[in-house]
């Protein structure tokens, strides 16, 4: 099927599935193929059509799916929701969500759910005028919107969702950079593990996330930069304790894009060895 679906031979994938559905037994007690043994193919055939734009054949492929008895996990679901975000298909992308919910999954296994709508949302498909500014801005609040719902459900955010928000933020004209340092600073308060006593730890950060997190921290020296504001995003890099070439890269394209060539060169001079 993956081999089909890379070729996009999306016919040929739904036949082979088609067979292998009918020839797998139902669990009689429910009639439902729970955790089927093709789950990863079928959900390998809705990515696929997703990526290549027929989400309606996403989409039917899952309605397809649920007729044979086979139950759509929470791949499946980052998949479609993902896809319907990044084409603005908001309230469906929002319907799907509300069908994930109802699987009764543990709440870890949302988060990715969460993300793929998030990221979707904030995805590079809007225009550098007043229009889309406008429209990027009202995505923003509808990512932040999701963000709330997510610690409502208790459905913690990981260092992903963070940095994909902080992404958007920086993304906004002007930058909202204080914003974006403000959420992490909440969320690291918030979301860190208690100790028996009831206080919070200040050594532990739940799930990485802290000003210091180095992808958390890429994202907000690629804010800075986009704010003119070089002194910040060299700040954000030196909490970094050990920073790879992603975060190196994000610094030094900062540093261009405030006019400072020489603390760039400084930089580049610094990291980099021949």
């Amino acid at each position: 099927v993956k081999a089909a679906v890379t070729a996009e031979e999306f016919e040929m994938a739904e036949d082979i599935l088609s067979m292998h559905t009918a020839s797998f037994s139902v669990d009689t007690a429910n009639g439902r193929h729970v955790n089927h043994p093709n789950i990863e193919a079928y959900t390998e055939l809705v990515n696929g059509y997703a990526k290549a734009g027929h989400l309606d054949k996403g989409l039917g492929m899952m309605q397809l799916m649920r007729k044979r008895g086979v139950e759509p996990n929470e791949y499946t679901y980052t998949c479609i929701v993902g896809a319907l975000a990044r084409s603005n298909k908001v309230r469906q992308a929002k319907k799907m969500i509300e069908y994930a919910l109802n699987l009764n999954l543990p709440r870890k296994k949302l988060t990715p759910i969460y993300n793929a709508f998030i990221s979707g949302l904030l995805s590079d498909n809007w225009s550098d005028n007043v229009e889309g500014q406008a429209s990027h801005a009202a995505s923003v609040i509808d990512a932040l919107s999701m963000l709330q719902e997510m610690q409502d459900l208790n459905i913690r955010p990981n260092v992903v969702t963070v940095s994909v928000v902080i992404d958007g933020l920086g993304r906004c004209n002007p930058p909202r950079c204080n914003d974006a340092k403000d959420l992490v600073q909440h969320l690291e308060f918030t979301l860190r593990p208690k100790s028996g006593t009831g206080y919070t730890r200040p050594d532990v950060n739940a799930r990485g996330i802290s000003l210091s997190n180095r992808k958390i921290a890429t994202a907000l020296i690629r804010a800075y930069g986009r704010g003119n504001d070089v002194e910040s995003a060299m700040k954000a890099f030196r909490r970094i304790s050990v920073p790879d070439v992603v975060a190196l890269n994000t610094l030094i394209d900062a540093c261009c894009r405030c006019d400072q060539l020489k603390i760039a060169l400084e930089v580049f001079g610094k990291y980099v060895s021949f």
